[in-house]
């Protein structure tokens, strides 16, 4: 911030801290009234300053409005949306990246086929333990579903 700004701001948190510091007879009033004034590397002073502002809701709102907020709560001007259907269509028809199960093959796009690699004969099991997942959530939901009830319309 410029020097006109920090002024500014400082001069409306001190107008609502210093009837605390004036109620409990404080000796810093002199020395917290002023931005010019405040020196974070004396240690005394930093403890004054955060017994009398950290809970001053303007400090506060400035601190999450500066630091916090948009850090934590970036926004987009755009919506980045996808489907399957649309990362599929490329002019190349390279297809790449999709994974998962047999078991969904009819909801992909058409350009979309399932891979099956051809199995090596080695000792390693890799292909048959992904065969195996085939269906594994469907099975999985199938034998964990307590009830299924059919809702009626409204009309």
């Amino acid at each position: 911030l410029g020097e006109n700004a920090q002024r500014q701001f400082y001069s409306k948190w001190f107008k609502l801290s210093v009837m605390q510091m004036e109620a409990e007879g404080s000796d810093c009033v002199e020395s917290l009234n002023c931005v010019e004034k405040i020196d974070l590397s004396n240690e005394i002073q930093l403890n004054r300053l955060q017994y009398f502002y950290h809970r001053n809701m303007l400090v506060i709102n400035f601190y999450l409005n500066t630091h916090i907020f948009p850090v934590e709560l970036e926004q987009y001007d755009k919506r980045l949306t996808a489907t399957s259907w649309n990362l599929a269509y490329n002019p190349s028809g390279n297809i790449v990246g999709f994974s998962g199960t047999n078991d969904n093959h009819r909801i992909l796009p058409l350009q979309v086929s399932q891979f099956f690699p051809s199995n090596t004969g080695s000792a390693d099991s890799t292909i048959e333990d992904l065969f195996a997942t085939n269906g594994f959530m469907l099975d999985a939901i199938m034998k964990n579903t307590v009830n299924v009830s059919e809702l009626k319309d409204k009309n």
